[in-house]
C-alpha cells in the first residue's frame, strides 16, 4: 500500500484498526483477503499460524516506499464493442480473464466481460462504472443478463498480468465498461441468461460419491466455564420423495471439547488414528446436530440427535442405551450396561434412539450443552456434568446428562499415560468450535455434459434460509449455580438460568455455497451469509434460485442440474435425457431392523435390575415414521444410570434432587433464551415424543 502511494499514517491506521471483515478493497491494489492460509508460513516467532499480530503490517508500512500508484489499465482500442463476441475477444486481448461466461466471476469483482456485457445491453457507462467499484456482493442480478456470481473460480484464469488469482481489481470491469457500447437503448433481443443446453452424452449417467466437504458459519472459537448454546435450523432438506441409499449429511452442527487443549503427554495413543494429538481436539468431544444418517431408521425427515466421543473416538456418546454407529445389522444390539452413555432426566419427552423428529416444515431448535451439578452423587461431589437442554415451541428445558464414567474412558493402550488428564468432568472450561454443515456422503449422477444432485429444498424467509443463529457462551455461575437452586429447593428458577450469556463472535461476510458433484468438481448452491443482528451471529444461505429472492417466503428448490463446462445451474428441460431419467437408489429397510433392547437384553442385567416400575410396554408412532416401545422406570432405576454403581445413600441423594427438578420445571422451562433466533421461527417437536408420567414417575 505504501508502494502505490498511500501515506504511512493511513496504512498504520488500517494496520491497527480492528475489523471483523475478511476482505478489504484497496482503490488501487484491489481485493485483499485476510482469512486465508499463507503458503510461505514458517511458524514462530513472527509467523505463528500465519500473520501473528499487527506488527507485521506496521513493519511493512515503515519500509514501504512512496510510490505513485499502479498505472491505469490500458485504454480500450478505438473501436467499441456492440456484441458479446467482441466483449470476450477484446477483454482477452487485454489480458483479462473470466471471459467464458458472463454469469461467473471471482473475488467479488465484476469481470471485464461483465462490464462490457452490461454496456452492450444498454446500461449507461456511469451506471456500470458505479457497479464496478461499489458492488462487492457475491451475487448481482442484472435485469437483462440475469444472475452474476462473483465468488466463483474462472476456468480461463492464467495467474499472470491482469489475471492473478482470477480478477485482480476493479480495473477489469472498468476496462470492459469503457469497451462496450450498446447505444444506450439495449439490445433488441436480450442474450440468453443461461448457457445453451449441452448435447446428450449418449452414455449412461454414472453414480459418483465425492469426498466429504463442509459449509462453515465462520463462528470464532470461544472458551467458557459454563458451556454453550446455539440455535440450528432443523428442516427436511431432502425432497427426493423417498430415503436415499448411501446418503449422509449433517445440517448445522458443532463441536465442543474440554479446555485447555494441551496435556502433559500425548492425549491419544501415538500409534492410533490421531497420533500423539497434543494440543488435542480429538481426546473428547460433544458434537453433532440435525441431519440424515446412514445408521438411523430409513426416513426423509431430518432428525436432531445427541453426539459425542471419548477416548479419541473409540467410544461414543449417542443416546441412553445404544450407539448410533455400529453399521447396518438385522437389529441394533443395546450397549453393555457399563458402556451406556446418557442419563435421561426429563419425564415429559422421549429421547428416541436415532434422534428427535421435528414437526411440519421445521424451524430453529435451541440446543445447549452446559455445566451443571445435575448428576452429583453426594453433597461434596464437585464434578462437572455436561447437561443437554433444548428449546422448541412445545418443549423447553433439560433432557439429560452424560455420566462422569463416560469421560473417564481412555484410548486403548494409552490408559495409564492419560489416566489423570483433565476431561469434561474437571476441566477449566469448554472450548466451542465451528458451526458447520458436514456433507459426508452425498451421491451425484454425472455425464460428460452435466451433473445431477439429489433434490434439496430449504425454507426461505424474506429471501434467505437461516441455518444457525445465536451461539452463546456462559459462565459457570450462570449455569451450575442457578440450576443448583432448582435441584436443592424444587423452586422454578428459569428466569436466572443461562440469563447472562455472552454472544460468541463470528466473521461477517459472504462465501460461496460450494457443493461437490465429483471429486474436485465444484458447483454453487447459492451464497452463504454470516451477519450480526442485534449483536448475535446469524448464518443463512441465499439460494441460487432467482424465484426465491426479493422477499420470497416459502420452500425454495436448490439447483439440481449443472452444466459440466460452465458449472452453472440449468433447467431440467436442458439436461441430457439419460441424466433426467437416472434415479437415486431408494433405501429400503428390513422390517426387523430395529434398535432393540426388548428382545436383546443388555449385558450386565441393568434392564431388569433394579428394573422398571411396571412391566407395561407403551408404544408410540413418530412422524418419521417409526414405532417406539418403552417402559417407565423410576429415575434412579433406569438402565443407563447403573453405569455409576451408586450406593443406597447416593441413590437417595440423586433421586431427591431429580424430583426437585421435576417440581421446579415445566414442559416449557425457558433455560435457553432465544434472542435474535426467535425471528427464525422456532421448531416444533413431533408431538408423539411427549409423554405424561404416571404417578410417582
Amino acid at each position: 500500500m505504501r508502494l502505490v502511494g498511500d501515506s504511512e499514517a493511513d496504512v498504520e491506521a488500517l494496520c491497527t484498526t480492528s475489523s471483523d471483515e475478511c476482505v478489504f478493497y484497496h482503490p488501487i491494489l484491489g481485493r485483499m483477503d485476510k482469512c486465508q492460509s499463507c503458503s510461505d508460513s514458517t511458524g514462530p516467532p513472527n509467523c505463528l499460524y500465519g500473520v501473528t499480530d499487527n506488527s507485521a503490517c506496521l513493519y511493512g508500512a515503515s519500509v514501504g516506499g512512496q510510490g505513485g500508484g499502479s498505472p491505469p489499465p490500458p485504454p480500450p482500442s478505438s473501436s467499441t464493442c456492440t456484441d458479446l463476441e467482441c466483449c470476450t475477444r477484446e477483454c482477452g486481448r487485454a489480458g483479462y480473464c473470466c471471459n467464458v461466461d458472463y454469469h461467473l466471476a471471482s473475488n467479488r469483482l465484476f469481470s471485464c466481460y461483465e462490464g462490457c456485457a452490461m454496456r452492450v445491453v444498454g446500461d449507461a457507462r456511469a451506471q456500470v462504472d458505479g457497479l464496478c467499484v461499489g458492488n462487492t456482493d457475491c451475487v448481482y442480478v442484472h435485469p437483462i443478463l440475469g444472475r452474476m456470481d462473483k465468488c466463483l473460480e474462472c476456468s480461463d484464469s492464467t495467474n499472470t498480468g491482469n489475471c492473478v488469482y482470477g480478477i485482480t481489481d476493479t480495473s477489469a470491469c472498468l476496462y470492459g465498461s469503457a469497451l462496450g457500447d450498446g447505444g444506450g437503448g439495449g439490445n433488441p433481443t436480450p442474450p440468453p441468461v443461461s448457457p445453451s443446453p449441452p448435447p446428450s452424452s449418449g452414455t449412461p449417467a454414472e453414480l459418483v460419491y465425492p469426498t466429504s466437504f463442509f459449509w462453515n458459519m465462520r463462528k470464532r472459537d470461544a472458551v467458557s466455564s459454563g458451556g454453550n448454546s446455539w440455535y440450528t435450523g432443523v428442516f427436511n432438506m431432502l425432497n427426493e420423495g423417498y430415503p436415499l441409499q448411501g446418503l449422509q449429511f449433517g445440517l448445522a452442527g458443532t463441536w465442543m471439547v474440554p479446555y485447555p487443549l494441551s496435556y502433559d503427554d500425548c492425549a491419544c495413543n501415538p500409534s492410533g488414528d490421531f497420533g500423539c494429538c497434543n494440543p488435542c481436539t480429538y481426546f473428547q468431544t460433544i458434537e453433532g446436530g440435525p441431519g440424515y444418517w446412514g445408521n438411523e431408521l430409513a426416513t426423509q425427515e431430518a432428525k436432531w440427535r445427541i453426539g459425542g466421543a471419548t477416548a479419541c473416538y473409540q467410544y461414543f456418546v449417542s443416546g441412553s442405551m445404544f450407539y448410533l454407529n455400529p453399521g447396518y445389522t438385522p437389529h441394533m444390539n443395546p450397549l453393555d450396561c457399563d458402556m451406556m452413555n446418557f442419563i435421561v432426566v426429563s419425564n415429559r419427552v422421549i429421547a428416541n434412539p436415532d434422534g428427535f423428529t421435528v414437526a411440519g416444515t421445521g424451524g430453529a431448535l435451541g440446543i445447549a450443552w452446559v455445566v451443571t451439578g445435575i448428576g452429583r452423587h453426594n453433597s461434596t461431589d464437585d464434578r462437572n456434568w455436561m447437561t443437554l437442554a433444548l428449546d422448541s415451541t412445545n418443549f423447553a428445558g433439560p433432557v439429560g446428562y452424560v455420566p462422569a464414567e463416560v469421560w473417564k474412558r481412555r484410548a486403548e493402550g494409552w490408559e495409564s499415560e492419560s489416566r489423570y488428564f483433565h476431561d469434561f468432568t474437571n476441566s477449566d472450561g469448554v472450548y466451542h468450535q465451528e458451526i458447520a454443515f458436514e456433507w459426508n456422503s452425498v451421491p451425484s449422477y454425472a455425464t460428460s455434459t452435466a451433473y445431477k444432485t439429489p433434490s434439496y429444498t430449504v425454507p426461505v424467509t424474506d429471501g434467505r434460509a437461516p441455518l444457525a443463529a445465536s451461539p452463546m457462551s456462559y459462565n459457570r455461575s450462570d449455569t451450575y449455580d442457578q440450576v443448583e437452586v432448582v435441584l436443592e429447593t424444587g423452586e422454578n428458577n428459569d428466569a436466572n438460568i443461562m440469563s447472562q450469556g455472552t454472544p460468541e463472535d463470528c466473521t461477517v461476510g459472504d462465501s460461496d455455497a460450494e457443493y461437490l458433484v465429483g471429486d474436485s468438481v465444484k458447483v454453487s448452491m447459492g451464497s452463504l451469509s454470516t451477519s450480526k443482528e442485534q449483536g448475535e451471529c446469524v448464518w443463512s444461505i441465499l439460494p441460487n434460485n432467482l424465484t426465491c429472492r426479493d422477499g420470497y417466503t416459502g420452500d425454495c428448490q436448490l439447483p439440481r442440474y449443472f452444466n459440466a463446462q460452465t458449472r452453472q445451474p440449468m433447467d431440467e428441460a436442458q439436461a441430457p435425457q439419460e441424466l433426467v431419467s437416472a434415479q437415486f437408489t431408494e433405501r429400503k429397510e428390513d422390517p426387523s431392523y430395529a434398535y432393540d433392547a426388548y428382545n436383546y437384553e443388555p449385558a450386565g442385567g441393568c434392564r431388569d435390575t433394579p428394573g422398571p416400575a411396571s412391566e407395561t410396554v407403551y408404544c408410540i408412532e413418530t412422524s418419521s415414521p417409526s414405532w417406539v416401545a418403552f417402559r417407565w422406570y423410576k429415575f434412579v432405576d433406569q438402565p443407563a444410570l447403573q453405569v455409576s454403581h451408586l450406593s443406597d445413600a447416593e441413590r437417595d441423594y440423586i433421586q431427591a434432587r431429580i424430583e426437585n427438578l421435576h417440581r421446579g420445571t415445566e414442559q416449557i422451562s425457558q433455560w435457553i433464551k432465544p434472542g435474535v433466533a426467535d425471528a427464525m421461527g422456532q421448531a416444533t417437536l413431533d408431538e408423539s415424543q411427549f409423554v405424561t408420567p404416571p404417578d410417582g414417575m
